[in-house]
């Protein structure tokens, strides 16, 4: 299946990790923005158009082809509910609250909390929080 997906676009199944970047990037799985993602494939300057070709093909395949990959904006997911605690945990991290970061922050924590406890999910804010502070 996924290399009759890859085929038209590289001749070949040696994009299929681009092509599943893609797939990730279009369904809402990854928090990056997808011209981050295609400046980093045009800043690695390897098989530039094969790789973006792959990547917009991925994509095109989550939205079932229904328009130009050029157009593509990533599906939205739905945003579950975060606790009060780690709202306050995620706060400890000095950025915009709609930023990027702020999202991602708020989504680790919450999952830290369920995985093991709010502490744990505090020394994850705190070392961001010094990563953020550092420039």
């Amino acid at each position: 299946m996924l290399g009759s997906c890859l085929s038209p676009c590289s001749g070949a199944t040696n994009g299929s990790n681009i092509f599943m970047l893609g797939v990730a990037t279009q369904s809402g799985a990854l928090p990056i923005a997808v011209e981050r993602i295609e400046e980093a494939i045009e800043q690695n300057g390897v098989a530039v158009s094969a790789n973006l070709l792959a990547f917009r093909a991925g994509r095109q395949h989550v939205a079932g082809g229904q328009q130009p990959a050029a157009d593509l904006q990533p599906q939205s997911q739905p945003t579950p509910e975060t606790s009060p605690v780690a709202q306050g945990i995620a706060a400890r991290v000095k950025c915009e609250p709609d930023s990027e970061l702020a999202q991602i922050v708020l989504r680790r924590v919450d999952e830290l909390i369920k995985y093991q406890r709010p502490a744990y999910a505090r020394k994850y804010a705190e070392h961001v929080e010094e990563v953020r502070a550092w420039k």
